[in-house]
């Protein structure tokens, strides 16, 4: 099908809408890091906050989450303001301290 939404076609909609991202996320061993804007529209906080909270109650310490109330799905403040910058830069602590190697 020619379909586009969001500048996704039908095939990778398909695909996204047909993964049962708890499924995969139980069974994720390494170390992950969700990141999710609390103004986000395209994918509900609310519904991460909750997915969030049945992983952790079954037990998956490997999972952190990090989320940014004032942010949205591009990670822009209400102003249309990028902080891209900084969330990347809170990413990128984020894998230096499961590397191992902090102060790089």
């Amino acid at each position: 099908m020619d379909i586009q939404a969001s500048g996704h076609g039908y095939h990778w909609w398909y695909q996204v809408l047909s993964i049962d991202q708890l499924d995969t996320l139980q069974n994720v061993k390494s170390p992950l890091l969700i990141v999710q804007g609390g103004r986000d529209t395209s994918v509900s906080p609310q519904k991460t906050d909750e997915m969030i909270k049945h992983l952790k109650d079954l037990g998956k310490e490997n999972i952190e989450y990090q989320r940014y109330d004032e942010l949205d799905h591009g990670l822009n403040n209400i102003s249309g303001e990028s902080k891209r910058k900084e969330v990347i830069s809170n990413m990128n602590l984020w894998l230096r301290s499961k590397l191992g190697n902090p102060n790089r």
